[in-house]
């Protein structure tokens, strides 16, 4: 079974010297892949909005903060849960 502990252990790795830019990018996009699934999947409570919040940095330090697609899942966060 899917978890979203096992999304973010999935999504921590060792980044290499190479393709680094290319990397990051990645790295940002995964992150807000797996944290639009645990939004779309899962009520965000105490134990999940930690998750998708980190998520969420790890795509803000990886991408542009004009980035459509993290935009827009911050939108999604802040409309399933105001208090975030």
């Amino acid at each position: 079974m899917v978890t979203p502990q096992k999304v973010f252990s999935f999504l921590v790795y060792v980044e290499t010297e190479e393709n680094f830019e290319e990397h990051m990018a990645a790295r940002g996009i995964m992150a807000l892949e797996a944290c639009n699934c645990i939004a779309s999947s899962f009520m965000l409570n105490s134990e999940l909005s930690p998750v998708c919040l980190t998520l969420i940095e790890t795509a803000k330090s990886c991408l542009s903060a004009k980035d459509k697609y993290l935009q827009s899942t911050i939108q999604l966060l802040n409309k399933q849960c105001p208090t975030l």
